[in-house]
């Protein structure tokens, strides 16, 4: 053991105390790290191949997924041209509807990202009953993994929007451009599936507008009906007090002996309101069985004749020859021409990193370790 002086405070200290050629053992020499990987590049090369192979045979095995994409806007006047002119007549027809282009194309994205509606097109499409067949076990909780796992792939994505006067960000109206997409194991698949699926969607959204105009005209039938029925009522109540006040007037005019009309030689005699007798019984008698046989047919007042005319209208209007287009397309569903799953060079470059980076800390924990046993 050296015997080294202690300094204190006020000593100074010797520049040979520190010699410049010691060696911190903590330092780390570039140099040699990378000359020992230099020399082990065969071995790192070994791990980016062995890892960078294992990848691309594992994305062999796994289920591919191509996607089929479509863009659409909302109708123009073209795709709607017949609902418009049925909605004309029934504005004519004074039936109030708040069916337009913008509420038919909010329907649509909606009922394309219906969970029911997706279920049902795919349990009764072949893609889907051969997916249930090309499976080890047909249980029903495995048909159920299946549909969730499709349906996971009907996505509605990248929907513009029309915004106010003002371009107030936060104040959004109506979707205006959407985009489609439908993922399937092929790309013949996926591209039918979309076309069917927005057929399909399409087809319950003209259902769905038919069965609300047919509900607005049977309203309206009801409401037509009602009055009618009250005016019609009020005429034959009008009609039952004037059969019987020419009844009255009538044994009036027959008890005073009041056959012909009563006149002098320029005017008629004033007559009495409630029992007019100055027409005499003849004459009388005449209104009177006039009267008796409207009151038991439909009476003549033209209001009533316009309501029933109104209401035979109403009822010839049909909504089966009605048929549009929900959305205007501005890209039809595309064929794939990659893969959207798995990604094959993704997962390659990712594994030969990992191989890279495993294959240098294999090479320098191994150098690590044979240099301690060296030292001991």
């Amino acid at each position: 053991m050296t015997n080294r002086p202690l300094l204190d405070a006020t000593t100074e200290l010797d520049p040979s105390f520190y010699s410049a050629d010691t060696k911190q053992d903590d330092e780390i020499d570039l140099f040699e790290l990378f000359s020992i990987l230099y020399q082990s590049k065969l071995l790192i090369a070994i791990f980016v191949a062995v890892l960078s192979a294992a990848a691309f045979c594992w994305s062999l095995f796994l289920p591919q997924k191509w996607a089929s994409k479509a863009m659409i806007v909302q109708p123009t006047a073209q795709e709607t041209f017949k609902l418009n002119e049925f909605l004309s007549q029934l504005r004519v027809m004074d039936v109030e509807t708040n069916i337009d282009a913008e509420q038919v194309y909010a329907k649509f994205l909606d009922a394309y990202r219906s969970q029911l509606l997706q279920e049902n097109f795919l349990k009764s499409s072949d893609y889907f009953q051969q997916l249930v067949k090309s499976t080890e076990s047909q249980s029903l909780e495995r048909e159920q993994q299946l549909l969730r796992d499709i349906i996971n792939n009907i996505t509605v994505g990248n929907v513009m929007f029309s915004k106010n006067a003002n371009n107030n960000v936060d104040d959004i109206t109506q979707p205006i451009e959407a985009s489609v997409e439908f993922s399937a194991a092929t790309a013949q698949d996926a591209q039918n599936l979309l076309s069917d699926y927005l057929r399909y969607v399409g087809s319950n959204i003209r259902q769905e507008i038919k069965a609300e105009l047919n509900e607005k005209i049977a309203q309206q039938i009801v409401y037509a009906k009602g009055k009618y029925a009250i005016k019609l009522t009020a005429l034959k109540n009008a009609n039952r007090v004037a059969v019987q006040r020419l009844k009255n007037s009538l044994t009036i005019a027959q008890s005073v002996g009041v056959k012909k009309p009563v006149s002098t030689t320029h005017n008629f005699i004033q007559d009495d309101l409630d029992y007019p007798i100055a027409l005499g019984s003849e004459a009388l008698a005449k209104k009177l069985a006039i009267i008796e046989q409207d009151n038991d047919q439909l009476p003549l007042d033209p209001e009533l004749l316009n309501s029933q005319q109104y209401i035979q209208q109403l009822q010839a209007l049909n909504t089966k020859d009605i048929w549009f287009q929900p959305v205007k397309y501005i890209q039809k569903p595309t064929l794939p021409l990659a893969k959207q799953t798995p990604k094959q060079m993704y997962m390659v470059v990712l594994a030969g990193l990992a191989g890279l980076i495993l294959g240098c800390v294999y090479v320098l924990l191994r150098h690590t370790i044979n240099s301690r046993k060296q030292q001991v």
